[in-house]
């Protein structure tokens, strides 16, 4: 074998680099090819509710401005959609462009922010906020809103995390708990979900939350899951995905862009889509 590669060298140069090629190919189609995945969750408090679920963007553009991930959200005729968190980098150069994202998503639906930790980290939170606002998108930073789909009425509260204001937080989450309808909590990280360290949002009664943050895995190794996620470490336990404890459900997005230099493997950019009816 190596006495046929040094006699050839000029096919075996060619088939390496169509080796790194294809490599890079596939790399590409799995950080850029938008995925939808479809969730359904079964409940006594709403009816025909169709939740589109969007996440960790870090400015990342699919098209020319964003028109590919516009156009698939559009064609799954939510009847509201969530974004849960670092729409921006922390060392934020596109906010603006990334902002503008969500104000046209607003003319398909509405739509409702929480902040992530690399809107805190980049210092535009406040700026980011008023942009959006401006724009018709509603920013949910521990307080809540209620809305009509269809014959359902829908409470949704924001969580602008862990540490911040957690009075006021209880305080959210009390006025939540009272709500007729579905409750929604919105609230960037997921392992704040149930854990077995400290308080957690399963302490408090809602229905289903929304979080992104942990990339799915970053690497879904097949038959294992995901890999790592801030905040949970090795093999984290919520990354991507629906989940249930205690009465409450939990839908992690596996998110759309990447801040990091580890590739997207086997976990695709995802728009999550989340059928809410009445449990039978």
């Amino acid at each position: 074998m190596i006495a046929w590669i040094a006699q050839h060298p000029y096919i075996t140069t060619g088939i390496a680099l169509l080796v790194v090629l294809l490599f890079g190919a596939w790399f590409y189609y799995g950080n850029n090819a938008l995925q939808v995945t479809h969730h359904h969750l079964a409940t006594g408090r709403a009816r025909g509710v169709r939740l589109v679920h969007l996440s960790d963007l870090h400015e990342k553009s699919f098209g020319r401005d964003n028109v590919r991930l516009r156009a698939l959200v559009a064609a799954q005729r939510p009847d509201l959609i969530v974004f849960t968190g670092d729409l921006v980098n922390r060392s934020s150069r596109h906010a603006a462009r990334a902002a503008q994202l969500l104000i046209d998503l607003a003319r398909i639906a509405p739509v409702y922010f929480v902040p992530g930790n690399h809107e805190h980290g980049a210092g535009c939170l406040p700026a980011l906020c008023r942009t959006l606002a401006r724009g018709g998108v509603h920013v949910l930073r521990n307080r809540m809103e209620t809305l009509r789909v269809g014959e359902s009425r829908v409470s949704l509260l924001g969580l602008d995390g862990p540490d911040a204001y957690p009075a006021r937080v209880a305080r959210a989450f009390a006025a939540l708990s009272s709500q007729r309808g579905l409750r929604i909590v919105l609230a960037h990280r997921p392992e704040l979900f149930a854990h077995k360290k400290g308080a957690h949002y399963c302490q408090h009664d809602f229905d289903l939350m929304c979080s992104g943050h942990a990339h799915g895995g970053q690497v879904i190794l097949p038959f294992v899951g995901g890999v790592i996620a801030p905040g949970q470490g090795l093999f984290p336990q919520y990354c991507r995905g629906l989940y249930h404890k205690d009465g409450r459900s939990l839908l992690v997005s596996r998110g759309l862009g990447n801040h990091v230099l580890v590739p997207r493997i086997f976990n695709r950019p995802e728009v999550g889509v989340l059928e809410i009816d009445m449990a039978t």
